[in-house]
Formats: C-alpha cells, sequence, structure tokens
C-alpha cells in the first residue's frame, strides 16, 4: 500500500462544493492546495479528468516518469450528485486505498489533422436521427458497415461517459478500447472491445458528421473520410478501491436511456 499524499489539490469542482472536500482532506491530516503546489490532483468531470490525463503525456510522446507532476486521481462523477462519487475518491485517495493503473491516451488522425484524447472519440452526425453508414476496422483487418447515427472510441475511462450512455460496456483498465455505435439501425447493436486501435470511416451520409474529441467538436467529416485512432501513449493513474461509475451528459441530446 502506498503512502497517502499530504498536498491534495482539486480540478474541475464548483467552488460550493470545495469546503466539503477541505474537510475531508484536512480530517486525514492532509492539506488543500493549489494544484502547481500539490503531490495528488483529483479531476473532478470529463473536462477536468480529460486535460489532466492528456497534460501527463511529455512532448515527446511518452509519459515522463519521476517528474515532479502530481498523480492523477480521476473522477467521472455525476454533476447531480458529486458527494457521492468525488468525497469517497478523496477519502480513499488520502487512506492509500488506491492503486496504479496504466491509462492509455489515444492519438486521432484525420483528414483535417491530429488531436489526443483520454476519454472518447466521437464520428457522429450534428443532428438527432440522421442516421449515416460508418466502416469500422479492427486491429484484426475485419471491415464492417453499420448504420447508425455515429460510432464512439472510448478508453477505460471514457467508457464509463457517453459510451455508456449510449449504450456501450464499462470497461476496466488494459482491457481495451469499447467501439460502440450510436443509435444503430438495426434490431441487434454491435458493441466491440478493440486492442490497439481502430479505423472509423464515413462511408456515406447526407447530413453533418462531426469529429467530437473528449466532448470537444474539432471538425467536419466528409463522405470517404476515414478517422484513425489508435493508443500511443498511457500514463499512469491513481484509481481508489471504492470508485464511482457515472456517464457523460449526452452529447446530441437524444441517446441517453
Amino acid at each position: 500500500m502506498e503512502q497517502p499524499p499530504t498536498r491534495v489539490a482539486v480540478v474541475g469542482a464548483d467552488a460550493s462544493f470545495r469546503p466539503r472536500v477541505r474537510r475531508v482532506v484536512e480530517d486525514a491530516g492532509a492539506t488543500l492546495v493549489d494544484p502547481t503546489a500539490a503531490d495528488a490532483l483529483v479531476a473532478i468531470g470529463t473536462e477536468a479528468v480529460g486535460e489532466a490525463v492528456r497534460a501527463r503525456v511529455s512532448p515527446a510522446g511518452s509519459s515522463a516518469a519521476g517528474d515532479a507532476r502530481p498523480t492523477v486521481v480521476p473522477v467521472v462523477d455525476d454533476e447531480g450528485a458529486p458527494g457521492s462519487t468525488v468525497l469517497p475518491a478523496v477519502e480513499g485517495l488520502l487512506a492509500a486505498e488506491t492503486r496504479r493503473v496504466e491509462h492509455p491516451v489515444l492519438s486521432v488522425v484525420g483528414a483535417s489533422g491530429t488531436a489526443r484524447a483520454a476519454l472518447d472519440v466521437a464520428v457522429v452526425t450534428d443532428e438527432p436521427a440522421q442516421i449515416a453508414r460508418y466502416g469500422v476496422e479492427r486491429p484484426s483487418g475485419r471491415h464492417v458497415s453499420v448504420r447508425a447515427d455515429g460510432v464512439v472510441v472510448a478508453t477505460p475511462l471514457g467508457s464509463r461517459g457517453y459510451a455508456a450512455a449510449v449504450g456501450g460496456p464499462q470497461i476496466d483498465a488494459d482491457t481495451g478500447l469499447a467501439v460502440v455505435p450510436v443509435a444503430p439501425f438495426s434490431t441487434q447493436k454491435p458493441v466491440w472491445v478493440v486492442d490497439g486501435g481502430v479505423h472509423v470511416g464515413l462511408e456515406r451520409g447526407d447530413g453533418a458528421v462531426a469529429l467530437v474529441v473528449d466532448g470537444e467538436r474539432r471538425s467536419a467529416v466528409e463522405p470517404g473520410e476515414t478517422v484513425a485512432v489508435t493508443v500511443t501513449d498511457h500514463v499512469t493513474v491513481a484509481v481508489p478501491t471504492r470508485p464511482g461509475d457515472a456517464a457523460h451528459a449526452d452529447r446530441k441530446g437524444s441517446n441517453n436511456p
């Protein structure tokens, strides 16, 4: 069991929630500090988690070992009840009830440029119920075509978010990537867990289709274009042994169960 941190910072939390976090931290004998002075960074919510994980990849393209940056504790939290997941995560961290896991960071390459993703990548129609045809090529080389609103590729952390909201599996670290069609036009929903990466192509579509990386719309995707999503880096994050699971808000406003 690792030694608990003594200087904890929290990012992504609403200011009104910080006094509750401060009490938990101080009750454990630690100090709530600014992120620049912390040895553990609790990142709350998808935006903060994505930024914190991506920041741990060095400019050279690999995780820097032995650096002075704080350990990241990711919490993909339910905005409606933050105390149900955030406070147990902080308590577990300070009680040294954590385990270190290697989390993948994705390289996203499309016609409009490149990006990194810590949570998920979606090729999805801009409007609800605008079905297009997508091609999914898995590492085995097998190509599958699906008619759907889109396709989302999620890391283990991201699998608890948008991918879960549209019916995908929630997967553990080191188990691969979840590939989930969004509202497929089929009675049987194909879902895959792949190792290494996947290519998602827009084979045919009448409406606008967008590339969305960690919740941010990056560019339009044109028919015939393919987006390559591959695992190119890993970063070490600390996961409490009592984490809470929650889903992102639906990015299209139409697919939450």
